[in-house]
């Protein structure tokens, strides 16, 4: 029953996207934890209880019995090899480069590309719309600022995020922070301790997403 509850809230939260659905779907997912972990020690509180029975009645076989099915279940799973910081940092700064081999391949995307024409003026209502447009719910990145701080922010802000994407775009200036991501490694597969087996996901802040959906809307007007 909980788990349908919770379900129904995400897909609702999925469809409004609105701020209060997500907190329902929020709050209906801890209730199914809580229960889960209700549950599990249920369990296990029971077996606790059977290998006491088993233990004052000389019932030896029987544990062990047990305590080897338990060391069967985790077996299988491989421990986790750690990689350093250090180790880290030495491979990104490797392959984030933009003179790696794979980047530099294509000839033409090294090359500078200068646009001249009008200038380009973003308005308070293009950031408006694209901010509530910014999915809630997830990391901030850099910086710390959610999606959702600013979606409640007043116009006066919009009015500011607006001059500062219009003279980003027009002087082709980035700021720094906006080009600085926090990246999490994933594992797919082979050797845990090879970097190479790792797929990088990364966050950039909510500011520097907001500003690529202000230059795709201009780019895709004109």
């Amino acid at each position: 029953m909980q788990l349908e509850k919770k379900k129904s809230s995400y897909l609702k939260a999925l469809s409004t996207k609105k701020l209060k659905d997500w907190e329902n779907y929020k709050k209906d997912r801890r209730n199914v934890k809580r229960l889960v972990t209700l549950e599990s020690n249920c369990v296990w509180d029971q077996k606790c209880a059977e290998i006491d029975t088993y233990l004052w009645g000389r019932r030896y076989t029987e544990v062990w019995k047990f305590l080897r099915n338990v060391k069967t279940t985790y077996k299988d799973r491989s421990s986790v090899e750690i990689i350093s910081i250090g180790e880290w940092n030495t491979y990104y700064k490797k392959v984030l480069v933009e003179d790696r081999t794979s980047f530099t391949r294509n000839e033409a995307i090294t090359r500078e590309t200068i646009i001249e024409g009008k200038s380009i003026t973003v308005t308070s209502a293009e950031v408006e719309t694209a901010v509530k447009r910014l999915k809630i719910g997830k990391a901030a990145g850099p910086g710390n600022i959610p999606a959702e701080l600013l979606q409640n922010a007043p116009q006066m802000h919009y009015k500011m995020i607006a001059q500062l994407s219009t003279i980003c775009i027009n002087e082709h200036i980035t700021p720094k922070k906006w080009k600085t991501a926090h990246i999490t490694p994933i594992f797919q597969h082979g050797d845990r301790k090879n970097c190479d087996n790792y797929r990088a996901i990364s966050v950039t802040s909510t500011f520097s997403r907001l500003f690529g959906r202000n230059v795709r809307d201009q780019i895709e007007t004109e």
